[in-house]
């Protein structure tokens, strides 16, 4: 089990050369398979659907900023993802 990041988190993906900042959570991918996060390039941000990216925790090669995690209400969203299981592979 790992920690949900909140959004506004800044991370760098394995063989990636610019950090994403997280905006959502469980998007599907082009192949349909739910990811754990979505995100987009940080500082250029959304220009295009082209632009996010489906991504899973363990794809995280660094953490750069972990964003607002003190958040009641981030807290009270993850809590009710994890009681609906919808965070596992």
């Amino acid at each position: 089990m790992y920690k949900i990041l909140p959004i506004g988190a800044v991370v760098l993906l394995e063989k990636a050369l610019v950090p994403l900042m997280i905006v959502g959570y469980l998007p599907k991918g082009i192949d349909e398979k739910t990811r754990d996060y979505m995100g987009v390039p940080y500082f250029v941000g959304y220009t295009s659907n082209d632009s996010i990216r489906a991504f899973n925790h363990e794809d995280i090669k660094k953490i750069m900023f972990r964003g607002n995690e003190n958040n009641m209400l981030f807290n009270h969203f993850m809590n009710k993802l994890y009681a609906e299981n919808a965070f596992k592979h």
